[in-house]
Parts: C-alpha cells; structure tokens; sequence
C-alpha cells in the first residue's frame, strides 16, 4: 500500500499519524500520571534514605547497599526500555497503517 502513495497524499498519512500519536500519548499520560508519580517518589526517597544513612558499623556498608540497589533498578529499567522500544515500535507501525488506509478512504470518498 506504501508504494501507492505520492508526495501530497504521504503528507496527509503524517498528518493522520501524527494526530493519532498525540492522542494516543496525551490520554495515557492522563489515565497513568498517578502511578509514574508515586513510583518516583517511592524510589527516590528510599535511595535517597540509603544514601544518608550512617550507622555506627560504617558509612561504606550504606553506600554499597544503595549502589547494589540502584544496579538492580538500572537492571530492570534497561529490561523496561527493551520491551518499551518493541511496543513503540509496533505501536507506530499499526498506527502508520491506519493512516495509511484513512488516506486511501478518504482519496476515494473524494473521487466520488
């Protein structure tokens, strides 16, 4: 279907895409603002408790169990972002096909 398009009528797939994709984002971010917010503050105030604690025993036993800590997260954040780049990239191919196929809807409704 790609190779059928010209110029002006790839111009109007971006268009459908790109509004697409707004709409997509926008809407995620305001059914989910909640969860990405507690989320970081947990994490946050908990490495941050690591790192200011000082027990008697010694200031390097903390230090090491809050790097410890955050290789673990950075760990499972590397594992987040693979799987969120396959999603995206899934996610944006379906998307640029209904584009696609809302422009050849919409060049067929103006031939008639």
């Amino acid at each position: 279907m790609s190779n059928v398009l010209n110029r002006e009528n790839r111009k109007l797939v971006w268009k459908y895409f790109w509004q697409q994709k707004k709409e997509e984002v926008v809407n995620f971010f305001e059914d989910n603002w909640r969860v990405f917010a507690s989320v970081m503050v947990f994490f946050g105030l908990t490495f941050q408790m690591w790192w200011q604690i000082n027990p008697n025993t010694g200031e390097s036993v903390c230090k090491t169990a809050a790097i410890i800590g955050l290789c673990m997260v950075g760990f499972w954040v590397i594992i987040g972002l693979i799987a969120l780049i396959k999603v995206i990239c899934k996610w944006l191919k379906n998307n640029w096909e209904e584009a696609e196929e809302r422009v050849m809807q919409e060049l067929e409704e103006r031939k008639k």
